[in-house]
């Protein structure tokens, strides 16, 4: 285990198109130990979607071992505070307590409740393509119609003050430069403690307000909710759903318009036959996922794919790895809105499925809807940008786009 890796996953390069790195990964070793991380991949569907089920052989809670992968300039006291405060997140608690705390947290995403919150979402979604459009016929998908619809509903959604998104705007984007996967620097390990600080002593004030004056936003129904945890847990279980929602919505609205831009013929498709458009999402969802990886620590010895990974190891099941693989997904690089098979994992599976998952299909369902109103879409004049991005962050930074009336 102690070769040097011939795969590489850190560089800029491999964020900008990971697909011919991670179809080797999976042909040539796909249970693979990465030496530079000290992790492994997994990337064959099959041991991607168990191991995301088995919340007896590989457990959730790993803050501490994932925090040394991910900030590793971090030690002493202040890996042991950022390992605590981790460890009360829902994503890092393993049953009996993650099903208490996912109860709790269900009665403000089910999706009874977020299909609600879809004339909003339609509102904003409208309201942000109308403003872009007054600049001229090319517009910036990102700045112009992803970012406001992802903001504007998670931060709306809490009960933060419109005057105060630029401020989480800025917070969430520098905690997810530590996301996984990209070699970070102390003074970004630094800022992300900061940040991390800032953001929830706002959300504990907020939370304070509307345990006084109650509104009608998700905290506010959490103080309602007899059966309610601590408000440490309310002001924990708040601040990674905003930091997740915000991100992961975002990219994925940018992820799916991206993907449709350079398949025109799916669009068409699309245009063709508007009730085409949720198997449009879930296609993009699996062909162009805005998450690029999950994780989980082995529990006990256990062998996969030939490969024995040892108790207290991390794996990272590879997801564009996993639900592009020949095995599971016939033609599986091929986009195609009507494929059918087995589910995609980029919400996870099993106990840990993404709370947030029908709010994301809200928010591209309705941005989509919008921009198929308007007769023609081309690329812009520049060319789709992608970021700094890392294992868990992947999405255009820009995606110039011309909208034509005919």
């Amino acid at each position: 285990m102690s070769q040097r890796a011939p795969y590489d996953i850190q560089s800029q390069a491999f964020f900008d198109d990971p697909y011919p790195t991670l179809h080797r990964i999976r042909e040539e070793d796909p249970v693979h130990w990465f030496e530079p991380l000290g992790i492994w991949l997994v990337t064959r569907y099959d041991h991607a979607d168990m191991m995301v089920r088995d919340d007896r052989r590989f457990l959730n809670h790993r803050a501490r071992e994932l925090i040394r992968v991910m900030m590793p300039t971090l030690a002493g006291e202040e890996l042991t505070a950022m390992a605590q405060m981790w460890s009360e997140l829902v994503w890092f608690r393993d049953p009996p307590d993650h099903a208490r705390l996912r109860q709790f947290m269900n009665k403000g995403f089910t999706p009874q409740a977020i299909e609600g919150l879809r004339p909003a979402v339609r509102a904003i979604a409208r309201e942000a393509l109308a403003a872009a459009r007054e600049k001229g016929e090319e517009i910036d998908i990102v700045e112009d119609l992803a970012d406001p619809i992802a903001l504007r509903t998670i931060t709306s959604l809490f009960g933060v003050p419109p005057d105060d998104r630029p401020t989480f705007r800025g917070w969430i984007t520098t905690l997810f430069k530590g996301a996984g996967g990209a070699a970070i620097a102390e003074d970004v390990t630094n800022r992300i403690k900061e940040h991390t600080s800032a953001m929830l002593n706002y959300i504990a004030a907020l939370a304070e307000r509307r345990r006084a004056d109650r509104g009608d936003d998700v905290i506010s129904r959490f103080w309602a909710d007899e059966g309610a945890p601590s408000r440490e847990d309310i002001v924990l279980q708040s601040y990674q759903v905003i930091v997740a929602g915000y991100r992961t919505s975002m990219n994925q609205i940018a992820n799916t318009i991206w993907t449709l831009l350079r398949h025109p013929a799916e669009l068409e498709r699309l245009r063709d036959d508007p009730r085409r458009m949720k198997g449009a999402i879930e296609e993009a969802l699996r062909y162009e996922p805005s998450v690029v990886v999950t994780n989980r620590l082995a529990a006990e010895d256990v062998e996969i794919g030939g490969k024995r990974i040892k108790k207290g190891e991390l794996v990272f099941p590879i997801l564009p790895a996993a639900i592009c693989d020949p095995l599971a997904f016939p033609d599986p690089d091929r986009f195609d809105i009507t494929r059918t098979g087995p589910r995609h994992l980029s919400f996870s599976m099993g106990h840990h499925y993404c709370i947030g998952a029908p709010l994301v299909r809200v928010e591209v369902e309705e941005a989509l809807a919008a921009l198929l109103e308007i007769p023609r879409w081309e690329p812009g004049s520049g060319p789709c940008l992608l970021g700094d991005y890392n294992l868990s962050d992947r999405g255009p930074k820009t995606l110039p786009m011309r909208l034509l009336a005919s």
